[in-house]
C-alpha cells in the first residue's frame, strides 16, 4: 500500500488562493452588472470632477482676461465698453475673483454717478455671492446704506449699516457704521434702534473717533 501524501503548507496555501480566486471570479460573474454599474459610476463621477475643475479654471483664465480688457477700455475713455464688459464679468463669471472685483467697481461707479437703484442691484450681488468675506460683505451692506440714505429711505439705511456694523470686519470701520446705523435709524424715528446702535459703539470701542459723535447723538435722541 502506497503511503498516505502529505500536503506541504506551500500547497495549502496555493489551494487557498486558488480557491479563494476562484470564489472572487465566480462571485464577479454572478454580479457582473452591479460591478459594471459601479464602475461606471466611478468614472462618471472622475470625468465630473475633472470638467468642474477644468470649467472653474477656464472661467477665471476668461474672466481675468476680460477684466484686463476693461481696465484698457476704461484707461483709454471708452467708458460704455468698459461698463459693458464689466457688467458681463459681474453677471456671467460669478464666484471668481475678477467678478467680485467688477461687481464692486460696477456698484461704486453707479454710485458715484447717482445712479442708486444701479448701485443697489451690484451692492447686493455682492452681498448675495460673496458674504463669505467679510471685508467685502461689510463693504457692500455699508453701500447699500448709503444709497437708501441718498434715497432718502433712513429706515432701510439703518438696517443695511446696521448689517455692516454686523459682520465686523474690523476695529477701524464697525464703528463708524454704528454711528451711520444710529444716525439713519434717528432719523426714521427708530429711538430703540439708534440708542442701541450709538451705545454699542461707547462699549466695545470707546476709544474710537466715532464716540464722541455717537454721545451726542444720543443726547439728542434722549433729550
Amino acid at each position: 500500500m502506497k503511503p498516505e501524501k502529505r500536503i506541504t503548507r506551500h500547497q495549502m496555501k496555493e489551494d487557498k488562493l486558488v480557491s479563494t480566486t476562484f470564489k472572487a471570479t465566480e462571485y464577479v460573474q454572478k454580479n457582473q452588472m452591479p460591478f459594471i454599474i459601479g464602475i461606471i459610476a466611478i468614472a462618471v463621477i472622475f470625468a465630473a470632477v475633472m470638467f468642474f475643475r477644468w470649467s472653474g479654471d477656464r472661467k477665471r483664465t476668461e474672466s481675468s482676461a476680460l477684466l484686463s480688457r476693461a481696465e484698457m477700455s476704461g484707461a483709454m475713455g471708452n467708458m460704455d465698453q468698459y461698463s459693458a464688459t464689466m457688467q458681463m464679468i459681474a453677471d456671467d463669471y460669478a464666484g471668481t475673483t475678477a467678478a467680485k472685483i467688477a461687481s464692486l467697481r460696477l456698484a461704486n461707479d453707479y454710485f458715484t454717478q447717482k445712479q442708486y437703484d444701479d448701485a443697489l442691484k451690484y451692492f447686493s450681488l455682492l452681498l448675495d455671492k460673496y458674504s463669505d468675506d467679510k471685508m467685502v460683505a461689510a463693504s457692500a451692506a455699508s453701500g447699500k446704506g448709503a444709497c437708501y440714505e441718498m434715497k432718502g429711505d433712513f429706515a432701510q439705511a439703518g438696517k443695511a449699516y446696521q448689517q455692516a456694523a454686523d459682520y465686523k470686519s474690523g476695529d477701524f470701520w464697525t464703528p463708524g457704521y454704528l454711528l451711520k446705523a444710529g444716525q439713519n435709524f434717528a432719523k426714521a424715528g427708530d429711538k430703540k434702534s439708534a440708542e442701541a446702535a450709538l451705545s454699542e459703539i461707547d462699549k466695545k470701542y470707546p476709544t474710537s473717533s466715532e464716540n464722541s459723535l455717537a454721545k451726542r447723538s444720543l443726547a439728542e435722541i434722549r433729550y
